[in-house]
């Protein structure tokens, strides 16, 4: 194997298991919030379709910050920032029992699964 093969084989490998782990913490995530919010009313589906439309805004948000943002730093800390909101979001979920904390935390949470995945999207048709 040529060293050019090798390299794009562990970009590849590299962007193969991104994607796998943020297809399975999506997955996850969206498991967690609609069994939390299964009880809440207006019905479930109601919520799954705005909980959803979340996520696609904030996949959208992300072409967006690209325009907003200029410089690396910048788009780097929005990045590490809702990479944060997520992971705090996640525990929230089962620590909290009022309807308005579980659609405020479950916003937050797919708004920025919707960010990061737009993320990994773009940086991998970059290379």
């Amino acid at each position: 194997m040529t060293q050019t093969k090798r390299n794009t084989f562990k970009t590849n490998l590299f962007y193969i298991v991104l994607f796998s782990l943020y297809m399975f913490q999506y997955s996850v995530s969206r498991t967690i919030i609609d069994h939390q919010t299964s009880n809440i009313r207006p019905s479930g589906s109601t919520i799954y379709f705005i909980v959803q439309s979340t996520s696609a805004l904030g996949f959208i948000f992300f072409s967006i910050s690209r325009k907003l943002w200029k410089t690396t730093a910048a788009r780097r800390n929005l990045l590490i920032g809702l990479s944060i909101i997520y992971i705090i979001s996640m525990p929230g979920l089962y620590c909290f029992s009022s309807p308005e904390m579980l659609i405020l935390l479950s916003l937050l949470n797919t708004f920025s699964t919707g960010y990061i995945g737009g993320a990994i999207y773009y940086y991998r048709s970059e290379e």
